[in-house]
């Protein structure tokens, strides 16, 4: 190859280089100018709101407690929950629906022989307040062990 084509191609290749340089700061100025800000220009005044919700009565279990050892094949389920609720009492061998009409619920449920795995459910009356669930085991063991 002749010297002269060695430099067109080399004052090519530079000038190439610096063109596309050009090019992307052109670019990403333009890019930069069609971006919309994210925070209002507009000063916003805080309002205060204050929180009136008042305590609901949470799901209680009174009976049995958790880890109960029962020499019978049933047990009595005693609690509270917020009046007019909706309990269900689930366990691998029975589901029991009761409504409480007042604030306590009690319920005969029955066991099966060893661990029973029993899920107390309280759905409030006017489906507003969250679901609450109380998990509870309890132990049918013979009299004769």
């Amino acid at each position: 190859m002749k010297r002269e084509t060695t430099i067109a191609i080399l004052f090519g290749i530079v000038l190439g280089g610096i063109l596309a340089v050009f090019i992307l700061m052109k670019n990403k100025e333009t890019q930069l100018e069609k971006t919309k800000s994210i925070s209002p220009s507009v000063t916003v005044t805080p309002k205060i709101v204050v929180n009136t919700v008042k305590e609901e009565k949470v799901l209680e279990v009174t009976q049995p407690k958790d880890g109960a050892i029962v020499r019978k094949n049933s047990v009595s389920i005693a609690g509270s929950v917020p009046k007019g609720a909706m309990v269900f009492i689930t366990s691998p061998i029975k589901d029991l629906l009761l409504n409480a009409d007042k604030e306590q619920f009690t319920a005969d449920f029955p066991l099966a022989f060893g661990e029973n795995s029993i899920e107390i459910t309280a759905y409030s009356k006017n489906g507003q307040s969250k679901i609450q669930t109380k998990h509870i085991k309890v132990y049918h063991l013979d009299e004769q062990l």
